[in-house]
């Protein structure tokens, strides 16, 4: 993590300042975190990790990197995207960068990094100030290092934490933004996505895919706008629509 992330950082129990124990000069890669009630949380390998508990039906990145190394996994999952889902996929990364573009000009938040796809856009883009959140701390990890080296000179916070409970204080963040981390959630999806409206000053922005087989076309349709569903604030459209896909993206304004 760097320095700079203690002027947001706030501690997931109490919600107090949280300081380093010790000094760093600009980034701690190992070390420990103290708020000003006195709980300790620790920083490994350059991710905060407040301890949060990964998926287990899905996303179990721990065990998943037990089988190949995070560049096997990037090749085997790239591999198996047809054409025009890697198109339909830059189509989505861009508007999402266009809107960042003209109103991010501070603070952006990652939900649900992930393995980094919409990460990797946004630095490419030249996107700085980025927070980067998820469940798990091996995938976080993984991201640090690939993007480290990709973007040395671009300096990206990583945070493995549970998005129902977020640390940071109100409106602390231009934007969120997700690339189908809401749609992963589950039952906890309602309360990650307030607390993303909470902390960010022009709200959210959520893009996910959406399959066209009829067996299940309108169960995921259904389930994307429901869960995306927190008033007359919300907006949804089609980023594009495919024979057998479609992208839809939604953003949600704060009140």
């Amino acid at each position: 993590m760097y320095k700079n992330l203690l002027e947001i950082l706030r501690c997931p129990i109490c919600n107090e300042k949280l300081d380093i124990e010790g000094h760093i000069d600009k980034e701690l890669v190992e070390g420990n975190l103290v708020c000003t009630r006195g709980h300790t949380w620790v920083v490994k390998e350059g991710i905060v990790d407040f301890k949060s508990k990964e998926q287990e039906t899905r996303n179990n990145w721990s065990i998943m990197y037990e089988a190949f190394d995070y560049k096997t996994w990037d090749d085997i999952l790239l591999s198996k995207l047809s054409p025009k889902q890697l198109e339909a996929g830059e189509i989505t990364h861009n508007k999402i960068v266009e809107t960042l573009r003209s109103e991010a000009r501070d603070w952006v938040l990652d939900i649900g990094t992930g393995r980094g796809i919409l990460l990797k856009a946004m630095l490419e883009a030249g996107i700085k100030n980025i927070v980067c959140l998820d469940l798990s701390y091996e995938v976080l990890k993984c991201d640090r290092i690939k993007f480290l080296e990709r973007f040395p000179h671009i300096e990206v916070n990583y945070i493995a934490c549970d998005a129902k409970s977020l640390p940071f204080e109100d409106m602390t963040f231009d934007m969120a933004v997700s690339l189908a981390g809401f749609t992963n959630m589950h039952e906890e999806v309602h309360q990650a996505l307030k607390e993303s409206v909470r902390v960010s000053k022009k709200g959210v922005l959520s893009a996910a895919t959406i399959s066209e087989c009829e067996h299940i076309k309108s169960v995921e349709e259904e389930r994307f706008t429901l869960i995306h569903d927190l008033g007359e604030k919300t907006t949804i459209d089609t980023v594009i629509k495919e024979e057998t896909f479609k992208v839809l993206m939604c953003q949600i304004k704060p009140s």
